[in-house]
């Protein structure tokens, strides 16, 4: 008869309510909501007490409905299921009525934001083996190079490596006994070259034979030594190098003589050096590249401009060179040029994306989301720094975090906003970080 009576709706209030209490005190509270809502619609007007009091009851079925969700939530993420459980806790977030049940939902979400941001950068933060760097480091060698490392025995992978490590002292000594024993060095030489050149503009920290050297008197003569022996390594390279073998190590050669000029404040010399870099490779674009970039680093925009746009169409248009729109966005924001920079960076980003490599360099988004932002496109700014958050410079993560968190709540997406901020907190190292931070979670509707 009660099935009945509830077919055709012939039930009234009273006990519709009696019902949705008794579903309510076993828990049932999805369906105690529904039964408690047919009894207010079935209510008599003038039943404003009991309608006060079983719309109360509602708001406790919707905190029951939040909190069962909440440990729903707990449950899977201590199995590991963090997508599971953050689907839960948003979901309690967005039923529950009182404020103690939605925020015991936020921070589990709060806490998985911060959880994750340390995930990111831990993931990210892992050494890479020395065969992994010996297989990147021969991965840019030609075939005369690699030949010629095959015939040195097990001590030049501890030259390179001691290079690699900051160890120059170590590594010129490894080298110097390797020259002496082979047959016909070349490459060697330019590996050798390259130490000197690098303990040279080191921090003087140390001596070719690892010593401290710092507050010498003779440290200008020393680096000048270190400098002159350099030079005198990559002549050697170059003078036994023949056409059309180790372009790459070529233009090497030539970029190294060039710094080591620059160091000597000897602008036309270094000049000197990448102009024969062109008359030795006139199609290359990365000898306009290197050009380009020394023009840059020297404040000399103008001029570096139309050598970087000579980088640009001499490039490949099927293996086209990032470095080079990068290097060219750069100077053409220096330079007053907005819209030609953004789209210089973005053809970067295209370059990335469509390798479905988004770990973007970060110079050049970085560049390109302020960019945007002065332009107004705050949308866009704030995706560049989402992607940036995901990727491989996790000591700028927390900048990235907050960037992203800034640009989305005045972009009124406060939810985002929130969540990225709270990662920004997980993150934070110092107090005004932390500050910084807490200003985005207390106030996040102010710009």
């Amino acid at each position: 008869m009660s099935f009945i009576k509830n077919l055709l709706g012939l039930k009234g209030w009273e006990e519709l309510e009696n019902e949705a209490q008794a579903l309510f005190e076993q828990g049932q509270f999805g369906a105690a909501k529904l039964a408690f809502e047919r009894a207010a619609d079935k209510m008599p007007p003038n039943k404003e007490l009991a309608g006060t009091r079983i719309q109360s009851r509602i708001d406790e079925c919707y905190d029951g409905l939040a909190q069962a969700r909440v440990t729903i939530g707990l449950g899977h993420l201590e199995a590991g299921a963090e997508d599971l459980a953050r689907t839960e806790f948003l979901g309690a977030v967005e039923v529950s009525v009182t404020d103690e049940v939605r925020e015991e939902a936020q921070a589990a979400l709060d806490k998985m934001d911060r959880d994750d941001a340390q995930r990111v950068v831990e993931e990210h933060d892992v050494e890479p083996t020395d065969e992994e760097r010996l297989a990147l480091l021969a991965g840019s060698w030609d075939e005369a190079q690699s030949l010629e490392y095959d015939r040195c025995d097990e001590r030049l992978p501890e030259a390179l490596l001691a290079y690699l490590d900051g160890s120059f002292g170590d590594s010129i000594a490894i080298l110097e006994a390797l020259i002496a024993e082979a047959e016909f060095p070349r490459f060697l030489y330019l590996e050798l070259g390259r130490a000197r050149l690098a303990l040279a503009l080191s921090e003087p920290s140390s001596d070719p034979d690892g010593g401290p050297t710092s507050g010498s008197d003779d440290e200008p003569e020393q680096s000048e030594e270190l400098l002159s022996a350099a030079e005198a390594d990559l002549r050697m390279f170059l003078s036994e190098l023949e056409a059309g073998d180790g372009e790459d190590a070529r233009l090497g050669a030539h970029i190294m003589l060039a710094h080591i000029a620059d160091a000597r404040d000897d602008e036309e010399a270094a000049m000197e050096e990448y102009s024969a870099a062109a008359d030795a490779m006139p199609s290359d674009s990365r000898v306009f590249l290197e050009m380009g970039r020394y023009f840059r680093g020297k404040g000399y925009d103008e001029e570096a401009l139309p050598i970087l746009e000579s980088a640009r169409d001499l490039m490949s248009v099927e293996r086209p060179d990032w470095r080079v729109l990068h290097e060219l966005g750069v100077v053409q924001r220096a330079l007053g040029k907005n819209e030609d920079a953004i789209a210089s960076l973005e053809g970067v980003i295209a370059i990335f994306a469509e390798h479905r490599f988004l770990d973007f360099p970060p110079a050049t988004a970085r560049a390109l989301a302020e960019l945007h932002e002065e332009d107004g496109r705050l949308d866009r700014a704030a995706d560049l720094y989402r992607s940036l958050a995901e990727g491989s410079d996790t000591d700028n993560h927390y900048l990235y975090y907050r960037e992203a968190a800034r640009l989305l709540r005045d972009l009124g997406i406060l939810d985002d906003s929130h969540s990225f901020a709270q990662r920004a907190a997980g993150l934070a190292q110092t107090d005004e970080e932390r500050t910084a931070v807490e200003a985005l979670l207390t106030d996040p509707a102010t710009p």
